[in-house]
């Protein structure tokens, strides 16, 4: 949460929600009243692949305010003069709960989580920052997929939320490595330094998704296409293969066959199976395979013209854009 918008997170969110669905909050409400959440002081220690995640004490706010006045950093975050006094307020507010970062017993940064706990809208958020030293290395990734996996498991929140500037295109690359997906643009959201209004990101990330699960379930792609297609895997296998596998907290191995084997599935693989046969256009499954569950995410094309229009989309959104960048279709998607 950027200054000045912590104790209120959780009403707009969920006033945002309410908006998309062409409906008000109930009447017998009032706005404060019915988003409010008392966060728990609770003394849980996160550890992470990189870093580890405690909740922060007054002896961090000399380390957090310093590292809120780097000017990358403050760019985003902003603040007021007394930046010492903003992070002691974000420590003693009621709605969020702030852990520290730690690299090596050193504190770098902070990540914070808010909840809305109404029965109809629950979900959790959260937002971070990080001494720009340590930029580039795979700590925020691994403090966001931590946290993730504390509200989905500990909270048992099934939808996480995040909302990066819309050219922090770093920070969405961050999240999206986590498991996090565009679902919208909110268009002036938030007034920069300038006091022009910007536009935000709104990610979001279901329990569901290979970063949360991580360990606790076996990754296997099968995919099926027409029988004159000459390649196998798929590029599309391939690359729902590196999505996974980007997500997950280990190096996953890709094995294509496994009729040479006379062993027990190792845990840290992910199995890519291929079927070609008569005129199917194109299905890719994706399957979680869990102690006495499967989740499965399945696409099937029924015909070759949802890819034209997909290709016309892009173009058309191509053609839209003034900031040159590198584009790809989740952001076709997210401007839909």
């Amino acid at each position: 949460m950027r200054a000045g918008r912590t104790k209120l997170r959780s009403a707009v969110d969920s006033a945002h929600e309410s908006l998309a669905r062409g409906r008000c909050s109930r009447a017998n409400r009032s706005p404060g009243a019915a988003f409010r959440v008392n966060m728990p002081r609770m003394g849980t220690i996160l550890h992470g692949t990189l870093v580890t995640l405690r909740p922060a004490t007054a002896d961090d706010i000399p380390a957090l305010a310093a590292i809120r006045s780097t000017p990358e950093v403050f760019a985003r975050w902003r603040g007021g003069d007394d930046l010492v006094d903003e992070v002691a307020e974000d420590l003693e507010s009621p709605d969020t709960e702030t852990f520290a970062i730690e690299l090596g017993g050193r504190v770098v940064g902070a990540v914070q989580w808010y909840a809305n706990n109404d029965d109809e809208y629950r979900h959790a958020g959260m937002d971070l920052y990080l001494e720009p030293s340590v930029h580039g290395l795979g700590l925020g990734t691994d403090a966001v997929r931590t946290m993730a996996r504390h509200l989905v498991h500990d909270h048992h929140y099934h939808r996480l939320v995040i909302d990066p500037a819309a050219d922090n295109l770093a920070a969405i690359r961050c999240y999206t490595k986590v498991g996090f997906r565009p679902v919208g643009t909110m268009r002036q959201y938030e007034r920069g330094p300038d006091g022009s209004w910007h536009d935000n990101l709104l990610m979001d990330l279901l329990r569901k998704c290979a970063s949360v699960l991580g360990e606790d379930y076996n990754v296997e792609i099968v995919e099926a296409h027409h029988n004159q297609k000459l390649d196998a895997p798929s590029g599309t296998a391939l690359m729902l293969a590196d999505a996974v596998s980007e997500a997950l907290p280990y190096d996953a191995e890709y094995v294509y066959d496994r009729h040479e084997r006379r062993e027990k599935r190792p845990a840290h693989e992910i199995g890519i199976h291929s079927i070609r046969g008569g005129t199917i256009v194109g299905e890719h499954s994706v399957m979680f395979c869990g102690r006495d569950e499967v989740i499965e995410i399945k696409h099937s094309a029924l015909s070759r013209e949802v890819f034209a229009v997909g290709a016309v989309n892009a173009a058309a959104f191509l053609a839209k854009q003034t900031t040159p960048g590198l584009y790809n279709m989740s952001h076709v998607i997210a401007a839909q």
